[in-house]
């Protein structure tokens, strides 16, 4: 992971550096912008309930 990155979670902005974590329902509105001229390099991981 590197770089920095903002998500917007149901119109909320959260700013995440290198590292930084988030947690949030994924089947809301949101949105991955990296504003800077760096590259970012992020990991998603899903969770699915069990059935």
């Amino acid at each position: 992971m590197s770089g920095s990155i903002d998500i917007i979670v149901e119109g909320c902005k959260h700013h995440l550096e290198q590292f930084d974590s988030i947690r949030f329902q994924a089947d809301c509105k949101h949105t991955y912008i990296n504003s800077s001229d760096a590259p970012a390099i992020l990991f998603c991981m899903l969770a699915y309930p069990r059935a």
